[in-house]
């Protein structure tokens, strides 16, 4: 009976053990107890790591993405010719050129068309007369063009902005990509012999 006794005290007591070490917790400090960061060695810290981080860049030629799509929303094109993309951006911006001074020469001939034609044949021949009919057609064509002429302009312009950041991103990834390449031609340059007792290094110029 004692035997039987004890066998259960100890069941028991591995039991509370298991039960115990299944809600032990590590020590938590509270925050009263738990030592605040220093200021100025965190900012230092984010400084060193973004010096590096814009060396790093430097050295590679990366441009970030931002800054060509702020140079292409200053200028059409110059966002390219940043990233090495001077045919797309001497495209971008001729043809962004090209489409502001045709809506510059279709608004002048609006314009034209418009106050020395539609408002002169209203003042003669009044406002539902043919005359003003057939002027005011022939003003209208003309807005149609220069409107055409502006929002085409437009959508070069924007798609330059668009393109720019895209190609920028690319443009990083490959320079990544080739950095990435040259870092494992210069481990092939390396080599270890292991056939000697005594391992070997030596260095093998195949490319």
């Amino acid at each position: 009976m004692r035997v039987e006794s004890l066998k259960l005290f100890v069941l028991l007591a591995c039991l509370f053990a298991v039960a115990g070490s299944l809600h032990a917790q590590t020590y938590r400090p509270t925050p009263d107890s738990e030592p605040e960061p220093d200021a100025a060695a965190v900012a230092a810290k984010q400084a060193a790591i973004k010096a590096r981080r814009e060396a790093e860049e430097k050295a590679l030629g990366l441009v970030p993405p931002s800054h060509a799509l702020a140079r292409s929303i200053v200028l059409p094109g110059w966002g390219q010719f940043v990233i090495k993309q001077r045919v797309q951006g001497s495209v971008f911006l001729v043809g962004t050129a090209g489409l502001l001074t045709g809506w510059w020469v279709s608004r002048t001939d609006f314009r034209d068309a418009y106050d020395n034609g539609y408002l002169v044949a209203v003042e003669a021949y009044g406002l539902n007369s043919d005359e003003a009919e057939a002027e005011y057609a022939i003003a209208n064509e003309r807005f149609k063009i220069c409107q055409t002429f502006l929002f085409s302009a437009l959508g070069v312009w924007g798609f330059s902005l668009l393109d720019a950041y895209i190609d920028a991103n690319i443009y990083n990834a490959e320079r990544r990509a080739e950095q990435v390449i040259e870092q494992g031609r210069e481990l092939r340059k390396f080599q270890v012999n292991w056939d000697d007792s005594v391992p070997s290094l030596s260095m093998n110029f195949a490319f």
